[in-house]
């Protein structure tokens, strides 16, 4: 899962929607400006 991560805030509610945990958030790509969710 990529997630746009210029409202980092709204990332976060995303993952928590789709039962992500904390933990499982792989890095933010630097300079790519997303978020990739690792599964764990």
């Amino acid at each position: 899962i990529l997630l746009d991560s210029d409202d980092v805030d709204r990332s976060l509610e995303v993952l928590k929607e789709v039962g992500e945990k904390p933990f499982l958030v792989g890095r933010i790509l630097s300079g790519e400006g997303r978020v990739r969710v690792v599964e764990g």
